[in-house]
């Protein structure tokens, strides 16, 4: 899962320790999200977008769904 965190807690100049406490997480919890290390439950994407002025969505945009495949052009089956 694609995760924008770091790049706007940067972009704020912000540390990891100044982020958590203003999201009221652990900073270990900030450095496992950067590092894709943790699951995210929905508060603390709550808490973090909150704090950096966010949307959630804008923090962690949305996998995009696999499409069906196309059978459109497909080849007929051989006996059809």
């Amino acid at each position: 899962m694609a995760n924008e965190l770091k790049e706007y807690r940067r972009r704020l100049d912000l540390r990891q320790q100044e982020l958590a406490g203003l999201a009221r997480v652990a900073t270990s919890t900030i450095c496992g999200i950067e590092r894709y290390d943790v699951p995210v439950g929905k508060t603390t994407k709550a808490r973090l977008a909150s704090a950096l002025g966010v949307s959630v969505e804008r923090l962690w945009p949305p996998e995009p769904q696999p499409s069906e495949p196309s059978t459109q052009g497909a080849e007929p089956a051989e006996g059809d």
